[in-house]
């Protein structure tokens, strides 16, 4: 099943014409990977016309006439782009100003970059740092004493090692880009050395 050309134009024409223009995504898996970095430029558009193909997807025309883009959410294959749509929406609209409720939430993530270049709260790329919350004491298992201390660069550094650890076990395909600072790369040492 491959989806004709004339719906599917006269629909965005419809949604243009009711919103405005904007950009015209076409979920596919021959797209762009979908990162941080993409959410966060569609995000800065008002209006986002996404298109969902089903099976075999979108007659070509669609894709090379009407589409500004093509965007996946990964290396496989679904069987229409209703969830890569889903989770682009989500990506995006998390962006959007007042969405949240505190603005600052989204810039303080693994993959969203702060105002001196680093990925948010863990940093430079990296992961985010492990989360606890009350109980201090749950069945055997405690939350961190470092993180009940009240010393604020102690709490902040651990949890830095802690986000660079994790990023190194987990994904190490990030650690390999990141951008470390001199002190990062010394933990990363120490983290590697101890295994």
């Amino acid at each position: 099943m491959v989806f004709k050309p004339e719906p599917v134009f006269r629909a965005v024409r419809a949604v243009h014409a009711e919103s405005g223009p904007g950009p015209v995504v076409l979920l596919s898996p021959q797209g762009r990977l979908l990162d941080q970095a993409l959410a966060e430029r569609l995000a800065l558009h008002a209006h986002v016309t996404l298109i969902c193909g089903r099976y075999e997807g979108v007659d070509e025309r669609v894709a090379a006439h009407l589409a500004t883009e093509e965007i996946s959410i990964g290396d496989y294959v679904l069987s229409g782009g209703e969830l890569p749509a889903a989770v682009l929406m989500e990506c995006v609209t998390r962006l959007v100003p007042g969405v949240l409720g505190n603005e600052e939430s989204s810039r303080q993530e693994s993959f969203s970059p702060s105002a001196d270049g680093r990925a948010g709260m863990s940093g430079a790329g990296v992961l985010d740092c492990p989360h606890y919350t009350r109980p201090v004491k749950f069945e055997d298992l405690t939350v961190p004493e470092i993180l009940l201390s009240g010393n604020h660069e102690e709490i902040r550094r651990w949890r830095r090692r802690q986000a660079l650890e994790k990023t190194w076990r987990m994904r190490p395909d990030l650690v390999a880009r990141a951008a470390l600072d001199d002190q990062d790369q010394r933990m990363l040492a120490e983290i590697q050395r101890i295994g």
